[in-house]
């Protein structure tokens, strides 16, 4: 008798299917994130920075995988930051306009 059939899938994932999260280096900015965000990474649209507004490499936040909850203390992190208000923050954050400064953060790669 022959022993049962197992099929197996593998999945290969190439960097555009891969999640990817930003982390900052500083100290001080890690800990406003866990402070502020409740959380030291966040997700991000594309593993490569793109030029800014104003030239400066930015990762684009995504948005679309961060909870209700999330995205409400990412508004308030970005309206404390622009010194805006909170609604106008919630509305970048529901459209998936935030950008972050990828200097002072390293990539990490999730699943």
């Amino acid at each position: 008798m022959l022993p049962p059939r197992v099929n197996c899938y593998y999945v290969y994932m190439d960097k555009a299917q891969a999640f990817y999260f930003i982390r900052p280096t500083d100290p001080a900015r890690l800990a406003a994130w866990l402070d502020l965000l409740n959380r030291d990474t966040l997700p991000v649209r594309d593993f490569r920075a793109r030029p800014g507004e104003t030239g400066a490499p930015v990762f684009d936040v995504a948005t679309e995988r961060l909870s209700g909850q999330e995205r409400a203390r990412l508004a308030g992190f970005v309206a404390r930051q622009n010194g805006g208000r909170y609604l106008d923050a919630l509305q970048l954050v529901d459209v998936g306009s935030v950008a972050v400064p990828a200097v002072g953060c390293e990539l990490v790669e999730g699943t």
